[in-house]
């Protein structure tokens, strides 16, 4: 039983990896786009006259770098959403695993073997 416990812990463990690299990659993600967007407002406003906030947010809406990095943004959210229900998997996994242990003792208990 010892045994069963440490795959269940071991699975848990490594989707907690699994989860805190995403989690990174998710942040770093949504900083460099962030950081780009402004970047490229401050350009469509220097170096192409767009003086509203609305057009220096067009322009860099255009930009195939800014789309690139959405992307990359929205493939992020959706494995963390992954992982979620990865996560829950594993919970009902082992809460199955748990109420057959329960049930196998009071089997036991019954019927003393």
């Amino acid at each position: 039983m010892d045994e069963q416990i440490e795959n269940w812990q071991h699975l848990m463990r490594e989707l907690s990896n699994l989860v805190g690299k995403n989690e990174e990659s998710l942040w770093n993600t949504e900083a460099d786009l962030k950081k780009l967007i402004a970047t490229k407002m401050f350009l469509a406003e220097m170096e192409h006259g767009c003086k509203s906030a609305v057009a220096q947010q067009r322009f860099a809406d255009m930009d195939d770098d800014v789309h690139q990095l959405r992307l990359k943004l929205g493939v992020c959210k959706a494995k963390k959403e992954a992982l979620k229900l990865k996560a829950k998997s594993i919970e009902i996994g082992f809460d199955k695993w748990r109420t057959d242990q329960v049930s196998l003792r009071t089997e036991r208990k019954n019927y003393g073997a």
